[in-house]
């Protein structure tokens, strides 16, 4: 048997961290499980539309976009953009400042100011074993490639996206400006740069969609309102490696993620 190392891509690794409970599984793998079909994914982020837009109207305007632009990106969601996610757990200790608060001023009414909080049997540090959801998401090398053209190289279609999700807005006008006249030089026009452009800000923004619209939302709906908040830590610019056996694609190629792209899917 023989592996072949294929061609790095660049990701995004998305870690999503909530407390381990047993009451909180069967929803959180029934999310999980939806979020591999798109059509479940669009579903709901078209049926409770106003709810998830109150809790995405920051990243909306961080991307440039607004309500108007909510069914565009929906279509924009990618297939293929989750392949599968993968769970561990760790010990986690964290203070309640509110709590933590609330106590300091009852010693303090009690006359207690020096009393140490650790003897207090409400004292607001706790500890529980938490729970992390590790996504890896990365846009398809040949999308970006057939998008801009027959004439633009894997290699010029891997380097943009790279260049592309390391910049500080991550959007194209933005991108452009900054970088165009690099970029002119590794594709066969400007038209063709912009349109891989167009299609790596919009892969982005369906991107976090999925993540905070769908994933992050549906989640914390299924388990009801029984935390205060929830973290959600992102890596971009993540190399990805995959050793894959020998037959299983041709040599050099990438997998097919089940991406639906044409020069037509990116709006002109």
């Amino acid at each position: 048997m023989l592996y072949r190392m294929k061609p790095w891509e660049t990701g995004v690794l998305v870690e999503f961290y909530l407390p381990k409970k047993a009451s909180y599984q069967g929803p959180l793998h029934d999310c999980l499980k939806d979020a591999l079909y798109i059509d479940r994914v669009r579903s709901l982020l078209g049926e409770r539309k106003a709810e998830i837009l109150s809790t995405l109207n920051v990243f909306l305007a961080h991307r440039g976009c607004g309500e108007e632009d909510w069914d565009q990106i929906l279509r924009n969601i990618p297939e293929g953009i989750l392949g599968g996610w993968s769970m561990y757990e760790v010990d986690g200790v964290f203070i309640d400042r509110e709590k933590d608060q609330s106590i300091r001023e009852r010693l303090k009414n009690k006359g207690n100011e020096n009393t140490s909080l650790s003897d207090d049997k409400d004292a607001a540090i706790f500890e529980e074993r938490t729970q992390v959801v590790r996504l890896i998401l990365y846009p398809d090398l040949r999308n970006v490639q057939l998008i801009a053209g027959q004439n633009c190289s894997l290699d010029s279609a891997r380097g943009l996206v790279d260049a592309f999700m390391h910049h500080s807005t991550a959007r194209s006008t933005d991108f452009l400006e900054d970088h165009g006249r690099f970029w002119d030089k590794k594709f066969p026009d400007r038209k063709a740069l912009e349109r891989a452009c167009r299609y790596m800000e919009e892969w982005i923004t369906a991107a976090g969609v999925l993540v905070f619209g769908y994933l992050v939302w549906a989640i914390s709906d299924a388990i009801g309102t029984k935390e205060k908040v929830f973290w959600v830590t992102s890596s971009w610019g993540l190399n990805i490696n995959q050793v894959e056996l020998e037959g299983t694609h041709r040599a050099g190629d990438l997998p097919n993620k089940g991406l639906h792209a044409t020069p037509y899917s990116v709006r002109s």
